[in-house]
Protein backbone atom coordinates (compact mmCIF):
# COMPACT_ATOMS: atom_id res chain seq x y z
CA UNK A 1 0.00 0.00 0.00
CA UNK A 2 1.53 3.32 -1.05
CA UNK A 3 1.68 6.22 1.37
CA UNK A 4 -1.04 8.27 -0.39
CA UNK A 5 -3.54 5.40 -0.32
CA UNK A 6 -2.71 4.67 3.32
CA UNK A 7 -3.33 8.35 4.20
CA UNK A 8 -6.71 8.25 2.46
CA UNK A 9 -7.68 5.18 4.44
CA UNK A 10 -6.67 6.84 7.71
CA UNK A 11 -8.65 9.99 6.87
CA UNK A 12 -11.71 7.89 5.97
CA UNK A 13 -11.56 6.04 9.29
CA UNK A 14 -11.19 9.30 11.18
CA UNK A 15 -14.19 10.74 9.34
CA UNK A 16 -16.32 7.73 10.28
CA UNK A 17 -15.19 8.06 13.87
CA UNK A 18 -16.17 11.73 13.89
CA UNK A 19 -19.65 10.96 12.56
CA UNK A 20 -20.10 8.25 15.21
CA UNK A 21 -18.98 10.65 17.91
CA UNK A 22 -21.55 13.23 16.81
CA UNK A 23 -24.43 10.73 16.82
CA UNK A 24 -26.56 10.92 19.95
CA UNK A 25 -26.22 7.93 22.21
CA UNK A 26 -29.35 6.10 23.40
CA UNK A 27 -29.61 4.34 26.75
CA UNK A 28 -32.46 2.41 28.35
CA UNK A 29 -33.88 2.34 31.86
CA UNK A 30 -35.76 -0.69 33.20
CA UNK A 31 -36.49 -0.74 36.91
CA UNK A 32 -36.45 -4.54 37.11
CA UNK A 33 -33.06 -4.82 35.39
CA UNK A 34 -31.89 -6.13 32.06
CA UNK A 35 -31.24 -2.66 30.57
CA UNK A 36 -28.48 -0.07 30.89
CA UNK A 37 -29.83 1.43 34.13
CA UNK A 38 -32.49 0.79 36.75
CA UNK A 39 -33.04 4.46 37.73
CA UNK A 40 -33.53 7.59 35.67
CA UNK A 41 -31.05 9.57 37.77
CA UNK A 42 -28.26 7.08 37.14
CA UNK A 43 -28.90 7.40 33.41
CA UNK A 44 -28.93 11.21 33.55
CA UNK A 45 -25.67 11.28 35.48
CA UNK A 46 -23.96 8.93 33.02
CA UNK A 47 -24.95 10.27 29.60
CA UNK A 48 -23.61 13.22 27.64
CA UNK A 49 -25.56 16.31 26.48
CA UNK A 50 -27.71 15.44 23.49
CA UNK A 51 -28.13 11.79 24.46
CA UNK A 52 -31.51 10.05 24.62
CA UNK A 53 -32.81 8.19 27.67
CA UNK A 54 -35.77 5.84 27.13
CA UNK A 55 -37.59 4.68 30.25
CA UNK A 56 -39.77 1.59 30.63
CA UNK A 57 -43.07 1.65 32.52
CA UNK A 58 -42.78 1.57 36.33
CA UNK A 59 -43.05 3.94 39.29
CA UNK A 60 -39.61 5.50 39.79
CA UNK A 61 -38.69 7.18 43.07
CA UNK A 62 -35.64 9.23 42.18
CA UNK A 63 -33.07 10.76 44.53
CA UNK A 64 -29.79 12.69 44.28
CA UNK A 65 -27.70 14.60 46.84
CA UNK A 66 -26.16 17.85 45.57
CA UNK A 67 -23.91 19.88 47.87
CA UNK A 68 -25.32 18.05 50.91
CA UNK A 69 -28.91 18.83 49.85
CA UNK A 70 -31.32 16.01 49.05
CA UNK A 71 -33.14 16.35 45.73
CA UNK A 72 -35.31 14.04 43.69
CA UNK A 73 -34.68 13.80 39.93
CA UNK A 74 -32.00 16.46 39.29
CA UNK A 75 -31.08 17.55 35.76
CA UNK A 76 -28.31 19.97 34.71
CA UNK A 77 -27.70 18.98 31.09
CA UNK A 78 -29.47 18.88 27.74
CA UNK A 79 -30.76 15.31 27.57
CA UNK A 80 -33.90 13.84 26.05
CA UNK A 81 -35.84 11.71 28.54
CA UNK A 82 -38.83 9.76 27.23
CA UNK A 83 -41.18 7.49 29.15
CA UNK A 84 -43.80 5.08 27.90
CA UNK A 85 -41.77 2.06 26.82
CA UNK A 86 -41.53 -1.51 28.10
CA UNK A 87 -38.44 -3.40 29.16
CA UNK A 88 -38.95 -5.61 26.11
CA UNK A 89 -39.58 -2.79 23.62
CA UNK A 90 -37.64 0.48 23.59
CA UNK A 91 -38.73 1.29 20.04
CA UNK A 92 -42.45 2.00 20.36
CA UNK A 93 -43.46 4.73 22.81
CA UNK A 94 -46.96 4.53 24.31
CA UNK A 95 -47.29 6.51 27.57
CA UNK A 96 -51.00 5.70 27.85
CA UNK A 97 -50.46 1.94 27.84
CA UNK A 98 -47.02 1.97 29.49
CA UNK A 99 -47.53 4.39 32.35
CA UNK A 100 -44.17 5.69 33.57
CA UNK A 101 -44.39 7.51 36.90
CA UNK A 102 -41.81 9.75 38.56
CA UNK A 103 -42.30 10.25 42.31
CA UNK A 104 -40.22 12.11 44.91
CA UNK A 105 -37.89 10.63 47.50
CA UNK A 106 -38.19 13.78 49.60
CA UNK A 107 -41.09 16.20 49.92
CA UNK A 108 -38.68 19.10 50.48
CA UNK A 109 -37.91 19.40 46.75
CA UNK A 110 -39.74 19.29 43.43
CA UNK A 111 -40.28 15.89 41.83
CA UNK A 112 -38.02 17.11 38.99
CA UNK A 113 -35.49 19.93 39.40
CA UNK A 114 -33.99 21.38 36.22
CA UNK A 115 -31.09 23.74 36.90
CA UNK A 116 -29.50 25.74 34.11
CA UNK A 117 -27.17 28.72 33.78
CA UNK A 118 -28.32 32.27 34.47
CA UNK A 119 -27.99 34.29 31.29
CA UNK A 120 -27.28 31.19 29.17
CA UNK A 121 -30.60 29.39 29.40
CA UNK A 122 -30.21 27.63 26.04
CA UNK A 123 -27.19 25.73 27.39
CA UNK A 124 -29.42 23.52 29.54
CA UNK A 125 -32.50 22.51 27.56
CA UNK A 126 -33.60 18.98 28.46
CA UNK A 127 -36.77 17.32 27.20
CA UNK A 128 -39.19 15.52 29.53
CA UNK A 129 -41.73 13.54 27.52
CA UNK A 130 -44.27 10.83 28.28
CA UNK A 131 -44.33 10.68 32.11
CA UNK A 132 -46.78 10.98 34.97
CA UNK A 133 -45.19 13.35 37.48
CA UNK A 134 -46.85 13.19 40.87
CA UNK A 135 -46.46 13.36 44.64
CA UNK A 136 -44.55 16.63 45.05
CA UNK A 137 -45.00 17.52 48.71
CA UNK A 138 -44.85 21.32 48.95
CA UNK A 139 -41.36 21.87 50.31
CA UNK A 140 -40.30 24.00 47.34
CA UNK A 141 -41.72 26.12 44.54
CA UNK A 142 -42.93 23.90 41.71
CA UNK A 143 -44.26 20.79 43.39
CA UNK A 144 -44.05 18.77 40.17
CA UNK A 145 -41.29 20.51 38.21
CA UNK A 146 -39.06 23.47 39.03
CA UNK A 147 -37.02 25.07 36.27
CA UNK A 148 -34.24 27.59 36.83
CA UNK A 149 -32.54 29.29 33.86
CA UNK A 150 -33.44 26.58 31.34
CA UNK A 151 -35.06 26.35 27.92
CA UNK A 152 -36.47 22.92 28.72
CA UNK A 153 -39.24 21.21 26.75
CA UNK A 154 -41.97 19.64 28.87
CA UNK A 155 -44.29 17.69 26.57
CA UNK A 156 -46.89 14.92 26.60
CA UNK A 157 -46.88 14.48 30.37
CA UNK A 158 -49.51 14.21 33.09
CA UNK A 159 -48.57 16.48 36.00
CA UNK A 160 -50.95 15.81 38.84
CA UNK A 161 -51.27 15.57 42.60
CA UNK A 162 -48.44 17.94 43.48
CA UNK A 163 -48.23 20.79 45.98
CA UNK A 164 -45.88 23.75 45.63
CA UNK A 165 -44.56 26.01 48.35
CA UNK A 166 -46.18 29.40 47.58
CA UNK A 167 -45.54 29.27 43.81
CA UNK A 168 -46.44 26.74 41.15
CA UNK A 169 -48.23 23.65 42.37
CA UNK A 170 -47.54 21.85 39.11
CA UNK A 171 -44.66 23.78 37.51
CA UNK A 172 -42.54 26.74 38.55
CA UNK A 173 -40.36 28.54 36.01
CA UNK A 174 -37.70 31.10 36.94
CA UNK A 175 -36.16 32.78 33.92
CA UNK A 176 -35.51 30.90 30.69
CA UNK A 177 -37.79 30.21 27.72
CA UNK A 178 -39.21 26.70 28.16
CA UNK A 179 -41.73 25.02 25.89
CA UNK A 180 -44.65 23.44 27.74
CA UNK A 181 -46.88 21.60 25.30
CA UNK A 182 -49.48 18.81 25.11
CA UNK A 183 -49.44 18.18 28.85
CA UNK A 184 -52.33 17.63 31.23
CA UNK A 185 -51.74 19.62 34.41
CA UNK A 186 -54.45 18.89 36.94
CA UNK A 187 -55.21 18.60 40.65
CA UNK A 188 -52.09 20.46 41.75
CA UNK A 189 -52.19 23.12 44.43
CA UNK A 190 -50.40 25.55 46.68
CA UNK A 191 -51.29 25.75 50.39
CA UNK A 192 -54.54 27.44 51.31
CA UNK A 193 -54.03 30.85 52.85
CA UNK A 194 -50.37 31.06 51.83
CA UNK A 195 -50.89 34.05 49.55
CA UNK A 196 -49.07 32.23 46.76
CA UNK A 197 -49.86 31.98 43.08
CA UNK A 198 -50.16 29.48 40.27
CA UNK A 199 -51.84 26.30 41.41
CA UNK A 200 -50.99 24.83 38.02
CA UNK A 201 -48.06 26.89 36.66
CA UNK A 202 -46.17 29.91 37.98
CA UNK A 203 -43.77 31.95 35.83
CA UNK A 204 -41.47 34.63 37.15
CA UNK A 205 -38.35 36.70 36.60
CA UNK A 206 -38.71 37.21 32.86
CA UNK A 207 -39.66 33.67 31.87
CA UNK A 208 -40.99 33.46 28.30
CA UNK A 209 -43.27 30.52 27.61
CA UNK A 210 -44.90 28.83 24.63
CA UNK A 211 -48.35 27.93 25.97
CA UNK A 212 -51.97 27.09 25.15
CA UNK A 213 -54.64 26.35 27.75
CA UNK A 214 -57.96 25.03 26.39
CA UNK A 215 -59.33 24.76 29.95
CA UNK A 216 -57.93 27.13 32.51
CA UNK A 217 -59.10 28.11 35.98
CA UNK A 218 -58.41 31.63 37.17
CA UNK A 219 -55.90 30.38 39.73
CA UNK A 220 -54.28 27.80 37.50
CA UNK A 221 -51.62 29.98 35.89
CA UNK A 222 -49.99 33.20 37.03
CA UNK A 223 -46.90 35.22 36.30
CA UNK A 224 -44.61 37.85 37.75
CA UNK A 225 -42.97 40.28 35.31
CA UNK A 226 -43.34 37.75 32.50
CA UNK A 227 -43.04 38.82 28.83
CA UNK A 228 -44.91 35.70 27.73
CA UNK A 229 -45.63 34.47 24.24
CA UNK A 230 -48.78 32.46 24.61
CA UNK A 231 -48.62 28.54 22.06
CA UNK A 232 -50.32 23.52 23.89
CA UNK A 233 -51.41 22.36 27.26
CA UNK A 234 -54.49 21.52 29.31
CA UNK A 235 -54.79 22.92 32.81
CA UNK A 236 -57.68 21.55 34.83
CA UNK A 237 -58.65 21.76 38.51
CA UNK A 238 -55.35 23.18 39.73
CA UNK A 239 -55.88 25.55 42.59
CA UNK A 240 -54.27 28.11 44.85
CA UNK A 241 -56.88 27.84 47.59
CA UNK A 242 -58.55 24.96 49.40
CA UNK A 243 -61.69 25.46 47.32
CA UNK A 244 -61.98 23.59 44.04
CA UNK A 245 -62.92 26.17 41.37
CA UNK A 246 -65.45 24.99 38.86
CA UNK A 247 -64.46 24.64 35.16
Amino acid sequence: MNSHHFLRVILFVLALSSVAALKANEVHVCQSGGADFTTIQAAVDSVQPGDVIKVAAAAYTEAKIVSATQYNLYITKTVIIRGGYTCADFTNQNPSANVTIIRPFTSSQSVISIVGINGQTSQVAPTINGFTITGGGGGNHGGGISMHDSDATISNNIITGNMGYLLGGGIWVQRGAPIIQNNRIESNEIPAGSGGNGGGVELESGAALNWKAPRQHSAAMSSQTMPSTISTVTVAASQSTAADPSP
